[in-house]
């Protein structure tokens, strides 16, 4: 099975350097055609399902990509982003700590070895449930999510630079469990995004 591992599209918050956490920030316009060119890329790819992180940011990306796929969508709070606790809507200046410093546990928030665990979990867990129902899955989730995957699933050298910009995509492939790393954080779908229209799509209608 190859896995699509997908970062949301921007919000007015990740403009803003600002922790969101578990708040229901919706995509801005630049998000929406960052999805809409994501989706694009995925039409030719034969997406059987995506599995998507149940925050607003993530839903709408993953209703873009799946009206242009015609892929189901199912939910999973395990691609939820670190909870970053009472250093929500702080920006990430103010607290470097809690990116850089893996023994650092923000007051209310989860421990980084908690959330590389639930990480792990999370997509051993997705692995082996769609193994065997599909041969393309995308997974929507976010920034620290994609980061903790490649680091948790490929190494330390594997995650070295990967940024996890809005609407890029890692992809890995799952063989019996086995997963093999593809390619990390590409972006090469966003090159037109300066020059491509905003298109609402139907997708954006639920709200999510």
């Amino acid at each position: 099975m190859r896995v699509f591992v997908i970062r949301h599209g921007e919000t007015d918050y990740n403009r803003a350097r600002k922790m969101q956490g578990y708040q229901e920030v919706p995509l801005n316009d630049r998000g929406i055609r960052q999805a809409d060119l994501l989706a694009r890329r995925f039409m030719d790819e034969g997406i059987d399902q995506i599995v998507c992180s149940d925050l607003r940011r993530a839903v709408m990306t993953g209703c873009i990509v799946a009206a242009r796929t015609g892929a189901s969508m199912a939910y999973d709070v395990g691609l939820r982003e670190r909870d970053p606790g009472e250093l929500v809507e702080s920006s990430y200046d103010a607290a470097p700590e809690f990116f850089t410093d893996e023994s650092f546990v923000p007051v209310g928030g989860e421990a980084m070895a908690e959330f590389r665990a639930r990480v792990r979990e999370t997509f051993t867990r997705i692995g082996e449930c769609y193994e065997n129902q599909c041969k393309n899955l995308a997974v929507v989730s976010h920034g620290m999510v994609c980061q903790a995957f490649v680091s948790e699933f490929f190494g330390a050298t594997a995650s070295e630079g990967v940024g996890a910009g809005n609407a890029t995509v890692s992809i890995a492939n799952v063989d019996h469990g086995r997963w093999a790393l593809e390619e990390a954080t590409c972006g090469a779908h966003l090159v037109e995004e300066a020059s491509y229209p905003l298109t609402r799509t139907g997708s954006e209608a639920t709200g999510a």
